[in-house]
């Protein structure tokens, strides 16, 4: 029986046994400098330890390579490709009749390499505005100027004050070939500027946003409220 023997510089050590017979040389492949999956060392609980080889199911499986989820007041995170900045919202805009960007939901993002999915999400407070006490509106995702026909939705409140909506939209990345207006797929991982695009309905369905009117059940407070918007980006390595 062989033995390898890993010595600390204070003298104590692991020591790695070999079976009594073997039938042929065996070679244990490290990891590489470029990533590559080789053995690791293994436990049976006992302090024995021994060369183990992943299993296929476990190489290269999906994992969150980069999160954030920020505040809307100009902080910044970070990132594997640069700094995000978030936009500092103040205000509580109303909505109008035409599509425009929902303050807040802007973000320039270079996914990190590996990356095959975004999650893009944005959260904020809507408000009615008018004494109908309803709102009605319609919001998509836009990614690169384009708006991505999967992610159109709306929202109605009907003797409603106030509301929280959230929005949430994944789409694939690095797919080759070309842009999808539909889904959102991005050809590459470059660069890509998301947001989130919202209107009323018409003008008796008024709203706005980023207003809290009514929180301690005594009168209405009307204070501006900042949004949330975050990125997680999945991938393997």
């Amino acid at each position: 029986m062989s033995e390898l023997n890993l010595t600390h510089s204070n003298g104590n050590k692991v020591k790695l046994t070999t079976p009594d017979t073997l039938a042929a040389n065996k070679t244990f492949k490290l990891p590489g400098a470029d990533g590559s999956t080789g053995q690791f060392l293994k436990t049976d609980g006992s302090g024995a330890l021994s060369f183990a080889t992943p299993s296929a199911g476990n190489q290269n499986s999906l994992q969150v390579l980069e999160q954030f989820y920020l505040l809307c007041d100009g902080r910044s995170v970070s990132t594997s490709n640069g700094t995000v900045t978030t936009t500092n919202v103040t205000t509580d805009p109303n909505l109008t009749d035409s599509f425009s960007e929902a303050s807040g939901s802007s973000l320039t993002y270079t996914p990190p390499t590996g990356t095959t999915e975004i999650i893009y999400e944005y959260k904020f407070l809507i408000a009615e505005n008018n004494s109908n006490d309803r709102y009605l509106v319609g919001y998509y995702v836009d990614i690169d100027g384009s708006e991505i026909l999967e992610s159109r939705s709306s929202r109605m409140g009907s003797a409603e004050y106030q509301d929280t909506i959230d929005v949430k939209y994944s789409f694939r990345v690095n797919t080759g070939g070309s842009n999808d207006a539909t889904t959102g797929d991005r050809a590459s991982l470059s660069s890509m500027t998301i947001k989130t695009m919202i209107r009323r309905w018409a003008s008796s369905y008024a709203a706005k946003l980023h207003m809290l009117r009514y929180y301690s059940g005594t009168s209405a407070i009307s204070v501006v409220r900042r949004p949330y918007v975050g990125i997680t980006a999945i991938g393997s390595v």
